[in-house]
């Protein structure tokens, strides 16, 4: 039985409390799989309950709209009369598809010289901003738009961006003029390609409310089916994931850990103890994998799988805080540990099929001089026919008709959209 503290806040109680589970734990031996440099002061872990509130204001934060599930296509290098798209589930072995995956941590490596990405989002939005975590490559970007579908190389894309310097690790982008487009153009000019890009960012005025997965039941979810089955990251709010847990930090920002965004982060300070959030997803759902943008120094990540939470958790209320003693996760064995043996900006973990609708995941820092472990995004993805994974666009704008603007490419613009136009009041 996992055993449980719950106190109210009082300094004299929590000392109390302190000075039990020290005494009760001192004999403990050394855990299996260990790492082999001891972690910080081993502290009971305080969760503090997320408001739910604080789920619904961040349904109204930009929507990531280069996903596969969004019903973007990409296209790549430079065609002729017949440009054919790559589609979410075909097996391409192009590792540029990884720009669209729901995956965070999935690099998608840049090679030296020019790159020609056109990204197809399936119908118009006004964009004004584009993001990305890089590892490793130096060079620069070009970002374009367009109302129609042209080559790379034809001179009718708008430029909607200065065009961005890629000089450091870490989150890139740039936030423009509002631009109405359909199509956009990625011309990566490299001359390092020492890593790759993840978590490929672009948004706009479109809000993560207006766009929800249609999701069955668990249960027909691993039916057999004649449709391909698709990487899924449960782990956002419109798939119905909320955090109910954090052991520091600002709860009212909780949220921030399954939006979309990956410039956006929940920050945990080490200083409190282990960093810890516990994640609810809609039903028991199976993952095969977990991913992280971040920024972590040395220490040991774990993710533990429950299918439902013990009482004690279950009847906090926004008030209360949880006292988790160490014996907790003696006593449950994770679904995965990984050491990280160096700062690390970006994380995958194999859950080998695990079967769970709660994830608890812990980071322990080991000897760190930065006093923080940051999360920008975190996604759980399993696999499901793309037809249920496929998002419903909600129809939340007003088109007026475009001009003409056919493609260059000799062959018709396919089923191009009308404008966009603002929606009256």
């Amino acid at each position: 039985m996992i055993q449980l503290y719950k106190r109210k806040m009082p300094l004299g109680g929590l000392i109390r409390l302190l000075m039990a589970i020290a005494l009760g734990t001192a004999s403990a031996g050394e855990r299996s799989d260990a790492a082999s440099a001891a972690p910080d002061e081993t502290r009971p872990s305080g969760m503090h309950p997320v408001p739910e509130d604080v789920h619904n204001e961040m349904l109204s934060s930009p929507k990531n709209l280069a996903r596969w599930h969004m019903g973007t296509r990409l296209y790549t290098g430079h065609w002729g009369d017949d440009p054919s798209p790559l589609e979410w589930g075909d097996s391409s072995p192009d590792p540029i598809t990884n720009l669209l995956e729901d995956d965070v941590a999935n690099e998608t490596p840049l090679p030296a010289g020019e790159t020609d990405v056109v990204i197809d989002l399936g119908r118009f939005y006004r964009l004004d901003t584009v993001r990305f975590l890089n590892q490793g490559v130096r060079g620069s970007l070009r970002i374009q738009g367009a109302n129609a579908l042209h080559p790379p190389e034809s001179r009718r894309w708008s430029e909607l961006s200065r065009p961005i310097s890629i000089d450091r690790d870490g989150i890139i982008g740039s936030r423009f003029p509002v631009s109405e487009a359909r199509f956009l153009r990625l011309r990566f000019d490299v001359v390092d390609a020492g890593g790759g890009i993840a978590a490929f960012y672009a948004a706009g005025d479109a809000r993560i409310a207006d766009a929800a997965p249609v999701l069955p039941p668990a249960e027909q979810l691993y039916q057999p089916s004649d449709s391909p089955l698709i990487g899924f990251d449960f782990a956002t709010l419109p798939a119905g994931a909320r955090i109910t847990h954090v052991s520091s930090g600002d709860p009212r920002q909780a949220a921030s850990l399954i939006d979309d965004d990956p410039e956006s982060e929940y920050r945990f300070l080490l200083e409190d103890g282990d960093s810890i959030f516990i994640i609810e997803y809609m039903d028991v759902f199976r993952f095969e994998y977990a991913s992280m943008v971040m920024d972590a120094g040395r220490g040991t990540m774990e993710v533990y799988g429950m299918r439902r939470l013990p009482e004690y958790l279950e009847a906090s209320t926004e008030t209360e805080v949880i006292y988790l003693p160490d014996a907790f996760f003696t006593e449950n064995a994770p679904a995965v540990r990984y050491e990280l043996e160096r700062p690390a900006r970006h994380l995958r973990l194999n859950l080998n099929g695990l079967d769970a609708r709660y994830m608890l995941v812990r980071f322990q820092g080991i000897n760190n001089p930065t006093p923080s472990f940051a999360v920008s995004k975190f996604s759980a993805v399993g696999s499901i026919p793309r037809g249920y994974a496929q998002h419903v666009v909600a129809e939340v704008f007003e088109f007026a008709e475009p001009d003409a603007d056919p493609a260059e490419s000799g062959a018709d613009a396919p089923d191009d959209p009308p404008r966009l136009a603002p929606a009256s009041p």
